[in-house]
């Protein structure tokens, strides 16, 4: 199973190290998740006609039933989208009757993929993804700020977003919403 999925994509084991921390005053990496990495692509080419991002953003703004119509069937299809011919030859060795499963997501959805289950993401207009294996009350604080960090907002930043740990239970939902809402913060550009 996984063995064989994992010496036919070519992969190799990866740490998610996001930033340091010090640990007796020693500079320490957090790592946040530890996965496994392939570099074979499932995008090396895109039929020349497929929207740019541009034609995608016009498409939005004119009709937006017709732009997710239209996104929803250019994504799904496979001939518009083709993995590398080493990425296609390392598929079919490891299983021909494992259907691809192509998903489609908009502003405000979210996608749980399993564990041991590959995937790549392939985004035609300009998006924020925000991914985690864990952020918990040990890391959580220093997630946000390093989202603060990278963020080019002259706004006050909200009381929630400046706690040391996050312990109340169900306090995530509401942390992430500020943390989006700050960091996307059209006002502030």
């Amino acid at each position: 199973g996984v063995a064989k999925v994992d010496k036919e994509l070519q992969s190799y084991r990866l740490d998610s190290i996001a930033w340091e921390q010090e640990e007796n005053q020693q500079s320490v990496p957090l790592v946040l998740s530890a996965g496994w990495q392939s570099d074979m692509t499932l995008y090396d080419s895109i039929d020349e006609d497929f929207p740019t991002a541009f034609e995608w953003a016009s498409m939005e703004e004119e009709n937006n039933t017709v732009f997710r119509n239209e996104i929803i069937s250019q994504g799904s299809d496979s001939s518009r989208l083709r993995p590398s011919s080493v990425a296609s030859d390392a598929l079919k060795s490891i299983d021909e009757t494992t259907p691809f499963v192509t998903a489609t997501q908009f502003a405000g959805d979210l996608l749980l993929i399993p564990a041991h289950c590959w995937h790549q993401t392939y985004a035609p207009v300009p998006s924020i993804a925000v991914a985690s294996q864990r952020c918990g009350i040990s890391d959580g604080a220093k997630v946000v700020q390093h989202v603060i960090d990278l963020t080019t907002n002259d706004r006050t930043i909200p009381d929630i977003l400046q706690q040391i740990e996050y312990k109340e239970e169900g306090i995530g939902k509401q942390v992430v919403a500020e943390l989006l809402g700050f960091a996307i913060d059209r006002s502030a550009a």
